[in-house]
């Protein structure tokens, strides 16, 4: 689960009804002391990184609007405060770290970053079996046009559509 900010709703659903450990990444201040904060069952754990297309450290931007929690790796021009540099790793060193030869959900919602994972994922051929994805073309200087590139590119190594909201911004794949 990568981009927790202050929702983890969705990781305790996935616990509660598989038992099953879910491990969940957010390099961001405001996510780690709010994570800190809570009671959570022993199968969340829980990594104060990112997870980016390179292992090291990003420039992240505070939010706009200071009581939102997400910071971004794309560059809004927010003004009100200079970026901050966090950690952030690879899928695939997180993998090696974890010692998990393979995903089965891969949750997102990481401000805009998700273009540059989902393309180390390819490039690195891991596959998780779902892929649960909010795209940020609305912040993203990209646009639409990358969401539907990066899209057209899961489609093309076999990831299936089995859901997308209204708004065309969360997309629910599967490889069959």
């Amino acid at each position: 689960s990568a981009g927790v900010g202050c929702d983890i709703s969705f990781d305790l659903g996935m616990i509660e009804r598989f038992r099953m450990p879910v491990h969940a990444f957010d390099p961001t201040p405001k996510s780690s002391d709010w994570i800190r904060s809570q009671r959570v069952p022993k199968e969340f754990r829980f990594h104060d990184v990112g997870i980016f297309s390179h292992d090291g450290v990003k420039s992240f931007f505070p939010p706009r609007n200071e009581s939102h929690v997400s910071f971004s790796s794309a560059d809004v021009g927010n003004g009100l405060q200079d970026p901050i540099s966090l950690p952030v790793k690879r899928i695939s060193t997180l993998m090696d770290e974890l010692g998990h030869a393979s995903i089965d959900v891969l949750k997102m919602d990481i401000e805009g970053a998700e273009y540059a994972v989902l393309g180390d994922l390819l490039e690195s051929n891991i596959l998780p079996s779902q892929l649960l994805v909010e795209f940020h073309h609305r912040i993203n200087r990209t646009g639409l046009a990358k969401t539907k590139q990066i899209v057209a590119e899961l489609l093309d190594r076999g990831y299936r559509i089995f859901y997308m909201n209204d708004l065309g911004d969360e997309f629910s794949f599967y490889l069959p």
